[in-house]
């Protein structure tokens, strides 16, 4: 009961960030977590340790500006060149990862995973998510893009029951 309590906070936060954002300039296409969650009967029972985004590299340091005015912060430095910046709030168990590109350009296993996803900005779809509208990918690229992560995970980790589940619903569903 926790868990779902502590996720129901994670969204209703999430949501609030996405909307704040969307008055900042910045395309951002929100990937995984909750736009799979919204898939499942009960959204909040399947949790999500964060949410990602994906912005261009140009638009990066805009969001990561606007991003500390809402109160979110990194410990890590922030260089142009990083392709992955985690962002955390103060009080609040929301956690964000920021992305400029979908995979790791260094990646000798799966970087070159990201030339499957060329032009995807003029494939972007908006989803609605408890009434805020967020971009994110379209329907085919983003089943796409859930195998090859669940390929990537598959490398370091393994891959779990809730990237299986996610990548059913999604190929059921769409």
């Amino acid at each position: 009961m926790q868990s779902v309590m502590i996720q129901t906070v994670k969204t209703d936060e999430f949501l609030k960030l996405i909307n704040s954002l969307k008055g900042e300039g910045v395309t951002l296409c929100v990937l995984k977590g909750i736009v799979c969650r919204s898939l499942y009967p009960l959204p909040d029972l399947r949790r999500s340790g964060d949410e990602d985004i994906l912005v261009s590299s140009d638009g990066f340091f805009r969001l990561h500006d606007a991003m500390v005015r809402y109160g979110m912060y990194t410990e890590d430095d922030v260089n142009s060149g990083d392709f992955e910046i985690t962002y955390i709030k103060k009080g609040s168990p929301l956690k964000i990862e920021v992305h400029t590109s979908l995979f790791s350009p260094d990646s000798q296993a799966y970087g070159h995973f990201n030339g499957l996803f060329d032009g995807i900005c003029g494939r972007l779809i908006t989803a609605d998510v408890n009434g805020t509208h967020i971009c994110t990918l379209g329907h085919t690229d983003h089943l796409l893009y859930l195998i090859c992560h669940a390929f990537k995970h598959f490398i370091h980790s393994g891959v779990g029951i809730r990237q299986v589940c996610d990548i059913v619903l999604y190929a059921n569903r769409f």
